[in-house]
């Protein structure tokens, strides 16, 4: 039978593998940036990883997909953890934490990444009720109100 070959289907993915984890690239690198500028200026992470951990919250709330905001507010504790291991792992000495002084390398650590945590939830959830409530009063069916409503 001539004729022409069938082409098997594709499946159409639309970009959404790319489109879900371009939101993660730049959060993820303002942490980590804020997080070497911090250890670069002095020992232990300040407030210039604290302000990057909470800005990097905002805007990966800001760029979430519709359906998938959960993530921004569930995210950010655990890559501000592995940003910050990753951190004094890297700049602490080499020699390996035993007994009482991996107690007290984990007591400085947790006070070292909580500020940033606490902030970076902050404005993760700041952001996400302003969401709410942008999406509530401008959402299907509800009538605009002033001028515009009357043109």
């Amino acid at each position: 039978m001539g004729g022409r070959p069938t082409a098997t289907p594709r499946r159409r993915t639309g970009g959404r593998g790319r489109r879900a984890v371009v939101p993660l690239l730049l959060p993820v690198a303002l942490t980590a940036s804020g997080a070497v500028v911090d250890t670069a200026r002095g020992p232990g992470l300040g407030w210039l990883f604290t302000a990057a951990a909470a800005t990097a919250a905002a805007l990966a709330a800001l760029t979430a997909p519709r359906g998938r905001t959960w993530w921004a507010a569930a995210l950010p504790p655990l890559v501000i953890a592995a940003v910050a291991a990753v951190a004094q792992l890297l700049t602490e000495g080499s020699a390996p934490h035993t007994g009482a002084t991996a107690m007290t390398a984990g007591v400085r650590w947790a006070m070292d990444t909580f500020p940033a945590i606490v902030a970076a939830e902050a404005a993760a959830a700041v952001v996400l009720t302003l969401r709410a409530v942008t999406a509530r009063s401008t959402g299907p069916g509800r009538r605009r109100r002033g001028r515009a409503a009357h043109a």
